[in-house]
């Protein structure tokens, strides 16, 4: 038996020096091709850049009220087991509660400013974090994002007490895909979206090229964006605000979600502003004007 092994070695041996020497480079270099493109794929960029997650503890959770409006502490968990962590500002005699969707980094903590905006328009706000940011356990995802967002939805309601036809879901950047798909499945009022997109997929390929080389389903899943919303919505208000400027996301997602919407809409484009770099006067301004329209049925002037 060691002969025949030492028969066959040699055998193998004699034909891989027949290899011609560029065949084998041509496959070397076809393998190495093949590790750097599952390497770099979406799924490998997508838990590099999506995702910036800021952990508790940090200064801004000593905060206890905003605008004299004092935080209620929240807890819930997610289908899977998670606690999420939340803010509740319950102003005296609001009429809407904005249910407030995040972007991409930081807590909820961080985003205190979405807080104060909201409720200098008049409004109550609840703020959470989704899972992996801030004192919220687990690990982020597309399709965790989506089933946050319906929790954070359903506590509004059935803890906090406050009516579906009250709630106005209230996206930024990332946040705006999320609250897209909780108004899907979930009723409310209106849908505020700052700086939207369409497609995390399209967003993706506009800022990274590269990446148009990959096929759709190697990309995370589901797709967040504001696509599916669009399409199916024909009725609940939405009113949209975007930087022209902006780099992240290109102002053409917010023009072309505004042309495709059958619902009653308005679309806000900021000459000036680049990417969430909006004042809050100019925020609590249009936030205003829309929800005066809605609370009036006046929807003919959001055009």
């Amino acid at each position: 038996m060691p002969k025949r092994r030492e028969a066959n070695k040699v055998i193998a041996d004699k034909a891989r020096s027949k290899t011609p020497l560029r065949l084998r480079i041509i496959r070397l270099s076809l393998f190495f091709l093949v590790v750097a493109y599952l390497a770099f794929s979406p799924l490998t960029w997508a838990s590099i850049l999506e995702f910036q997650p800021v952990k508790y503890p940090c200064t801004e959770y000593g905060c206890t009220e905003v605008l004299g409006v004092k935080r209620e502490e929240a807890l819930f968990q997610t289908p899977s087991g998670q606690t999420l962590h939340g803010w509740f500002f319950r102003k005296p005699g609001a009429h809407y509660t904005m249910l407030i969707h995040h972007g991409q980094t930081g807590n909820l903590a961080i985003s205190l400013g979405l807080v104060a905006t909201l409720l200098y328009c008049g409004n109550s706000a609840f703020i959470y974090d989704y899972e992996g940011y801030g004192r919220s356990t687990g690990s982020p995802s597309n399709a965790a994002l989506c089933a946050d967002g319906e929790v954070a939805f359903d506590y509004l309601v059935h803890t906090l007490h406050v009516e579906p036809a009250n709630i106005v879901e209230y996206g930024v950047s990332l946040g705006s895909g999320v609250a897209s798909h909780v108004a899907t499945v979930r009723p409310c009022a209106a849908v505020i979206l700052v700086s939207p997109y369409k497609s995390l997929i399209e967003v993706s390929r506009e800022f990274m090229p590269f990446l148009k080389l990959y096929p759709n389903f190697l990309f995370p899943r589901p797709d967040l964006g504001a696509n599916e919303f669009i399409k199916s919505n024909r009725t609940i208000p939405l009113l949209l605000i975007h930087g022209q400027l902006d780099p992240i996301i290109r102002v053409h997602h917010a023009q072309e979600l505004y042309a495709m919407a059958s619902c009653p809409k308005k679309l806000v484009i900021e000459p000036h502003v680049h990417h969430g770099d909006f004042s809050t006067l100019f925020l609590a301004k249009q936030i205003t004007s829309f929800l005066g329209s809605i609370a009036r049925g006046n929807h003919s002037s959001l055009d």
